[in-house]
C-alpha cells in the first residue's frame, strides 16, 4: 500500500514536474528573444582603450563591442567581443596615435552607432583631449593611479591599476573577454596578462604591470580601460558623457 509522500510523489514527476519544466523553458526562450529585441533597438556600443605608450613602451589601441549576453547561471553578463588591436610603433607621436584613431572611428562608424574612446592621458594633460576633440570623436579621458579607489572626477576617470587588474582578472576566469583567433595579438595579450605581476614599493604600495626588461604591458592596458569602463556603465547602454 502506497504513502501519503509516495503518491504525493509521483504525482510531482508525473503531473507536475512536466509542466514546471514546460514553464521554465518557455520563460527562459521569452527571456532570450526579449533580449535580443532589446539588442537590436539598442545597438551594441564599441569602446576603444587606448594606452599612449611611454619611451620605452609602445602606444596600443584596443576596440571592443560590448554585448549583453544571458550565460549559463541564466544572469545577463556584458561581454567584450575584441574587433581590433593595433601596436603602434615606438615613438609614435600624440598626433599619430590620434590619426590613428581617427581612421578606426571612419571605419567603425559604418558598423556600429555608438563609439567611445578611453585615453590614457596620465602624462599629456589635456593636450590629447583636445586632439581628439578636434576631430568630434568622443573621448573620456583617463588617469592611472596606484592607490586610492577609482573614481570619476570632471569628467576624467582617474582608474587604480589594481582595481583595472582585479577586473581583467575576473572577466578572464569567467571566459567574458573574446579576441580574434586569427590576430597576432591575442597570444601577446594573454602573454602580457600573465606576466601582469604585482610589486610592492618600499614604501608598502601594490603596484601592477610588466617590470622585466623587455616586457610590456600596452594591449593589456587598453583592454583595462575598455573592461573596466564597460563594467561600470548602466547595463545594456554606456552613459556617453
Amino acid at each position: 500500500m502506497r504513502t501519503y509522500k509516495q503518491a504525493a510523489r509521483e504525482y510531482w514527476n508525473y503531473q507536475l514536474r512536466p509542466i514546471w519544466e514546460a514553464q521554465r523553458k518557455a520563460q527562459a526562450e521569452n527571456a532570450a528573444q526579449a533580449l535580443e529585441r532589446q539588442q537590436k533597438q539598442q545597438p551594441s556600443p564599441v569602446l576603444v582603450g587606448v594606452d599612449v605608450g611611454q619611451v620605452n613602451d609602445p602606444a596600443a589601441i584596443v576596440a571592443a563591442v560590448m554585448e549583453e549576453r544571458r550565460d549559463v547561471d541564466g544572469k545577463v553578463h556584458s561581454h567584450y567581443a575584441v574587433k581590433h588591436m593595433a601596436r603602434l610603433p615606438l615613438g609614435t607621436s600624440y598626433i599619430g596615435i590620434v590619426e590613428r584613431c581617427h581612421a578606426i572611428e571612419d571605419k567603425l562608424s559604418k558598423t556600429y552607432q555608438k563609439r567611445k574612446f578611453l585615453v590614457d592621458c596620465t602624462g599629456s594633460g589635456r593636450v590629447i583631449v583636445d586632439l581628439y576633440r578636434e576631430r568630434n570623436m568622443a573621448i573620456r579621458p583617463v588617469t592611472i593611479t596606484f592607490s586610492g579607489r577609482s573614481h570619476v572626477k570632471d569628467g576624467w576617470l582617474h582608474l587604480t591599476k589594481g582595481e583595472m587588474a582585479a577586473n581583467l582578472s575576473a572577466l578572464f576566469d569567467t571566459k567574458r573577454v573574446h579576441l580574434p583567433a586569427r590576430s597576432r595579438y591575442a597570444n601577446v595579450i594573454r602573454d602580457e596578462l600573465r606576466t601582469y605581476k604585482i610589486k610592492v614599493s618600499q614604501a608598502g604600495n601594490a603596484q601592477f604591470g610588466a617590470f622585466s626588461y623587455g616586457e610590456h604591458d600596452d594591449l593589456i592596458t587598453a583592454l583595462g580601460f575598455v573592461c573596466y569602463y564597460g563594467e561600470r556603465a548602466p547595463r545594456g547602454r554606456v552613459r556617453w558623457i
